[in-house]
């Protein structure tokens, strides 16, 4: 993560070397968004021991938040910022038993867990105006992003009502310390007023190693979106 923010605070000084250079043309957004995130996660075979144990891996809707700065020289666009977000599972219980009584209904035994795996990642991006308009713009960019886990939390639901739920240890993960991304997005801002508008910003992503050592193998993608604010400097 060191490398990234090393990287783009190095980029940034040049670029705001650049600019009082060349100040025609250029403009300066920082952005504020959030939004859902949805990680294919390509999750390893469970040994006959774990299937006997009755569990499933399963997937399950993330959120992401961030805040960007962002520079413009006519259509060229770099990015630079820093995001929080959460990159979990879900592993569901299906026991069974013997005299056919259904075991989620007995309020002492689990029924699915949820780990959430928060990271801060540090990114830069690099991108290029398609459409450039007086009230709204669209930019493509290719964004690298290195994040640190910053902490971990798992909550199990017990009974098939669900009504009790508490911190559990039940999910034998290897969250990886770090995670380098890669993806591509697509921005595109309206203009409210002269200085403030909104970003709606989806985009694809590939994680490059595995979020879980121990239970996944990789990432196949991860499909996620955000709307935010921006204010012109």
């Amino acid at each position: 993560m060191r490398i990234i923010i090393l990287i783009s605070i190095t980029t940034l000084f040049s670029i705001l070397t650049y600019s009082q250079e060349n100040k025609e043309n250029e403009s300066w957004l920082v952005s504020i968004k959030s939004g859902p995130s949805w990680s294919q996660y390509n999750f390893k075979p469970l040994s006959n021991i774990e299937q006997s144990l009755g569990y499933t891996l399963d997937k399950k809707l993330n959120m992401n938040y961030g805040i960007n700065l962002i520079y413009f020289q006519e259509r060229i666009s770099l990015k630079v910022g820093i995001s929080f977000l959460d990159k979990g599972y879900k592993q569901n219980y299906t026991w069974t038993a013997p005299n056919g009584i259904d075991p989620a209904l007995d309020p002492v035994v689990p029924v699915s867990s949820t780990l959430n795996a928060y990271y801060v990642n540090g990114g830069i991006a690099f991108g290029y105006s398609v459409v450039k308009q007086e009230k709204i713009s669209i930019t493509p960019y290719i964004n690298f992003m290195y994040g640190g886990l910053v902490k971990f939390k798992e909550t199990t639901i017990y009974g098939k009502e669900g009504k009790t739920t508490k911190e559990t240890n039940l999910i034998y993960h290897q969250l990886a310390d770090k995670i380098l991304t890669l993806s591509f997005s697509l921005d595109a801002r309206y203009n409210l007023t002269q200085r403030i508008g909104v970003l709606i910003s989806p985009y694809l992503a590939k994680d490059v190693n595995s979020v879980d050592n121990n239970l996944i193998t990789n990432t196949n993608y991860i499909l996620g979106g955000s709307l935010g604010l921006y204010i012109n400097l």
